[in-house]
């Protein structure tokens, strides 16, 4: 029998009703991290754990042999290492006559399947963070309003929250689409003004470019030493500390219009697919950013076209007018010169056949009044 219990690969004990060991296996004491040439015999918990472990184990051994039942159940101890999270059956060991004369227990460590459960909860945690802050912004207002500065601002702080990364920047070509200029940044441990140094030159950088005119992402767990990298490393990379980077171009219509770059400081990172596909989402709405930023100055500039025709309509109506109004004032003086006039004035208008003939001409003829029509 205790060449059987040694060969388990479990922990393996019994105690009296007092609460003193009677039997442990050989994992015992490795399993527990405790001296392997101990011996336990008639020793209690609180020799060798904390007094809350010892004191939890007691309870347990006490409900085992007032109830008489078998009980499972998980349980942590704090061991030199840390906390081991164990999966623990206790049961009561029974004489010939079925009376409980000792706790038994036997316990595996299941801390590797409960890491990897909050583990795998941690992330779905921060899965569903990073849903709700994408479905935020994108129906944030500010994003197709046209206010770029807004939009980045915005994008930035969803990524750093989103990643837990210290250093996000969004990079955007220049005119001739040979420089990326950073236009943003967010850095919790550089504070200092953002200016137009920060560039990247497309000649100083080609396999990195040409890298991200074939494909959305460029993942580098080690940056410093990545194929596709290697050219940041001296003028970016080392100077500010950056160990990983995850970069997304940022596309409208297709053509590669800037970056979004999330940099990571310390040991290492290996991203993974959800990080990749929210900053890939990050990105595109940038581009949606973009394009709105530039419906919004195609419309201002359309809207001050409008406004200078408008105004040049407006100055040759008024011209115009003015005109008007300075022959209705000739004609008027003309009348009344010829009013005034001793002589007899006739006009014939060889374009409408229109005849006008004065008063005085009438007059001078012997005429009364207007007897000869306006008209040939």
């Amino acid at each position: 029998m205790e060449s059987f219990l040694d060969a388990l690969p479990a922990a393996v004990w019994a105690k009296d009703f007092d609460g003193r060991f009677l039997l442990v296996n050989e994992q015992f004491a490795r399993f527990f991290e405790l001296p392997t040439d101990v011996d336990f015999t008639g020793r209690r918990d609180n020799e060798f754990f904390t007094p809350e472990d010892a004191a939890s184990f007691q309870v347990k051994d006490r409900e085992i042999i007032a109830t008489g039942q078998a009980s499972q159940f998980y349980e942590p101890v704090r061991l030199q290492s840390g906390i081991k999270h164990l999966l623990t059956l206790k049961f009561p060991l029974r004489d010939a006559g079925g009376q409980a004369i000792a706790a038994c227990g036997l316990c595996v460590d299941i801390s590797a399947s409960v890491r990897l459960r909050e583990n795998l909860q941690y992330s779905n945690k921060r899965f569903a963070a990073r849903e709700e802050q994408l479905l935020s912004l994108s129906h944030n207002p500010a994003i197709d309003s046209g206010n770029l500065a807004e939009a980045m601002h915005l994008v930035a702080n969803a990524a750093q929250a989103g990643l837990g990364v210290e250093r996000i920047s969004i990079w955007l070509w220049d005119a001739a689409h040979t420089t990326l200029i950073c236009r943003h940044r967010l850095d919790s441990s550089d504070p200092t003004p953002l200016d137009d140094s920060h560039r990247i030159q497309r000649s100083d950088c080609p396999i990195y470019f040409d890298a991200l005119d074939a494909q959305q992402l460029i993942v580098a767990d080690d940056a410093q030493s990545d194929p596709l990298t290697l050219e940041l490393v001296e003028g970016y990379l080392r100077p500010q500390g950056i160990s990983s980077m995850l970069d997304a171009a940022i596309r409208m219509g297709g053509e590669i219009t800037g970056l979004l770059c999330c940099s990571h400081r310390g040991p290492l990172r290996t991203w993974t697919e959800q990080e990749k596909n929210y900053l890939a989402a990050l990105a595109n709405t940038l581009g949606r950013a973009l394009i709105a930023q530039r419906r919004a100055v195609a419309d201002q500039s359309l809207h001050e076209l409008n406004q200078h025709l408008e105004a040049r309509v407006a100055a040759e109506v008024r011209a115009v007018e003015a005109t008007r109004q300075k022959l209705i004032e000739s004609e008027r003086l003309l009348k009344a010169a010829i009013a005034a006039s001793t002589d007899g004035i006739w006009e014939w208008n060889l374009q409408t056949d229109e005849l006008y003939h004065s008063q005085r001409w009438y007059e001078m003829l012997g005429y009364t009044g207007q007897v000869l029509p306006d008209s040939l």
